[in-house]
C-alpha cells in the first residue's frame, strides 16, 4: 500500500451570508498512488466491498457524531480525476458538517427559510474543497486548474 500523503485539514470558524456563523471543524484526508489501493483501504476501514470497488473516492466516519469538530475521514487516488472527486467529497463532508451544525441525525434541505439548510451545506462544501484543493496544489500533488 502506497500513501502519498496522510494529513489533517481544518477550517477555521466563519460568518457565512444568511446563515450566520458556522463552526471549525476537520477531517484526516489520505491521498493514495492508485484506486486500487485506495479502495483497499476502504474495505479495511469497514466498507463493503461491493461499495468500495466502485469508488473513485470516498468519505467516511465511525462515529455517529463528529468529536470535537472530527467529521471523519476523506479518501483520494491520484490516478482519478481528482480534483472532480474532491468536490464530490466534499459534499459529504458538508453534509455531514451540516448535520453536526443543526444536531441533527438525518438533514432535510427543504424544512428552512430562504433554503437555509442547502446554504450551510453549499458553504462547507466551497470552504472544504477550496482548502482541500489549495493543500493538494501546494504538495505538488495536483496542478494549478484552468
Amino acid at each position: 500500500m502506497t500513501i502519498i500523503r496522510r494529513f489533517n485539514l481544518a477550517v477555521d470558524d466563519f460568518e457565512a451570508d444568511h446563515v450566520g456563523q458556522l463552526n471549525s471543524c476537520h477531517i484526516e484526508v489520505v491521498i493514495y498512488d492508485t484506486t486500487t489501493t485506495m479502495q483497499g483501504a476502504m474495505i479495511r476501514y469497514g466498507l463493503p466491498a461491493h461499495l468500495a470497488r466502485n469508488s473513485g473516492g470516498g468519505f467516511g466516519y465511525r462515529n455517529s457524531k463528529p468529536y470535537r469538530g472530527y467529521l471523519g475521514i476523506m479518501r483520494l487516488a491520484l490516478d482519478t480525476h481528482l480534483e472532480s472527486v474532491i468536490i464530490h467529497e466534499c459534499t459529504h463532508v458538508a453534509v455531514r458538517a451540516a448535520k453536526w451544525h443543526y444536531g441533527v441525525d438525518e438533514l432535510r434541505l427543504n424544512e428552512a427559510k430562504n433554503a437555509e439548510r442547502e446554504e450551510v451545506v453549499a458553504y462547507y462544501a466551497g470552504v472544504f474543497g477550496w482548502c482541500l484543493l489549495d493543500e493538494v496544489r501546494r504538495m505538488g500533488v495536483i496542478g494549478e486548474v484552468a
